[in-house]
């Protein structure tokens, strides 16, 4: 089954809370929506479900126009952050109550129970109360209540944020690999990009009601097409400086040295951002981007340094090695001095932050 969002529209008095979100999700594939909190990706996620009626737009799902439709014959399952299990109830009966609700035989929800509770590996949780349950097991219940519908796409709204940071990774494994298994479409909203990128065969980032781009993980992570992209993704996320033109010469704001050059005749905003990921940095005596040396963490085989340049706060991930080890012992406001190779370096427009492609040269230090 598929999915087709159609120029959706959610107004919520003078607020709009979606502004002409458009996608489309293939058959078995694995879509996340990515964003911080408020962006619109929840309420993106509960129109699919038919929770929310949009102002306006359309949405199909395996080419069947569902506005209007109600959200149980629309065969989608939802899980939410909050599994909603009934307290009273073993496992057992709260993953069958929807089929017990539909009158589908007694045998018939015996089988598809046991069937779900092997793949999802809780046979022997089904006789306990949800109260017995850890986290991660009631994680399990939730997904396996949606799966015994066998809906045609599932929704899921940051299911493992309520989860530990052990059993989030382990109930990622779980996710990945429910997946492969049933080969569903699947919907994931999350604002936690480690889960966008490990998750999704394609990510749609979110911001304040619009989608900023669609991608795949590796290409939303190398070839950003926005500043908020650029910064959102990337732990430590990319570094951003301010700096201005000045007839073929780029300055980093609150320095004197132009620091790039582009040919004659190129046309360069007022204001741009220098985007460099913490990284692509490599500590270089004579390097062209120099900054006062802030503090130094010690992370095992890395080494996080921070730095300003002008009165930007920048980070460099180094791995630990010999020539980087005296970083550890270097007093405070000490220069730094690193080098960064011409494809690692992004321009955005310091006015509306989208990617510029431009040709230029990074100049040596003096």
């Amino acid at each position: 089954m598929s999915v087709d969002v159609r120029g959706l529209v959610v107004d919520y008095g003078s607020t709009r809370a979606l502004d002409e979100v458009s996608f489309s999700v293939a058959d078995g594939e694995f879509v996340v929506i990515l964003g911080p909190s408020g962006c619109g990706k929840t309420t993106a996620l509960k129109c699919i479900a038919g929770l929310i009626e949009p102002t306006k737009g359309e949405i199909y799902i395996d080419g069947r126009l569902v506005n209007g439709i109600y959200p149980s014959e629309r065969n989608i399952a939802m899980v939410f952050q909050n599994y909603a299990l009934y307290p009273h109830m073993t496992v057992y009966d709260n993953i069958a109550l929807n089929m017990k609700m539909r009158n589908i035989p007694r045998q018939e929800i015996e089988r598809r129970v046991r069937e779900v509770a092997s793949l999802l590996k809780i046979n022997e949780l089904l006789q306990k109360k949800p109260r017995q349950l850890s986290g991660g097991q009631a994680q399990r219940v939730g997904l396996a209540r949606a799966l015994v519908r066998n809906p045609s796409v599932f929704l899921m709204d940051e299911p493992l944020s309520n989860l530990d940071a052990k059993l989030r990774l382990e109930m990622r494994d779980e996710i990945k690999r429910f997946h492969a298994l049933t080969k569903k479409c699947i919907i994931y909203v999350t604002h936690d990009q480690i889960e966008a990128m490990t998750l999704g065969d394609r990510i749609i980032v979110m911001n304040k009601g619009r989608i900023i781009q669609i991608d795949r993980p590796k290409d939303l992570f190398d070839n950003p097409r926005h500043m908020f992209v650029a910064s959102f993704l990337g732990n430590p996320p990319m570094n951003l400086v301010p700096a201005r033109s000045e007839g073929r010469a780029i300055i980093i704001e609150g320095d004197k040295r132009p620091l790039i050059s582009v040919p004659d005749g190129t046309h360069l905003p007022e204001k741009i951002f220098l985007g460099f990921r913490p990284t692509d940095l490599r500590l270089s005596s004579d390097g062209p981007l120099k900054g006062k040396l802030e503090y130094v963490e010690l992370l095992g085989a890395e080494l996080n340094v921070h730095f300003l340049v002008g009165e930007t706060r920048c980070t460099a991930r180094l791995i630990r090695e010999a020539s980087n080890e005296h970083l550890l012992n270097l007093p405070t406001d000490n220069t730094v001095s690193f080098s960064v190779p011409d494809h690692a370096l992004f321009f955005f427009n310091g006015n509306g932050g989208e990617r510029l492609s431009i040709p230029f040269q990074i100049l040596r230090a003096e």
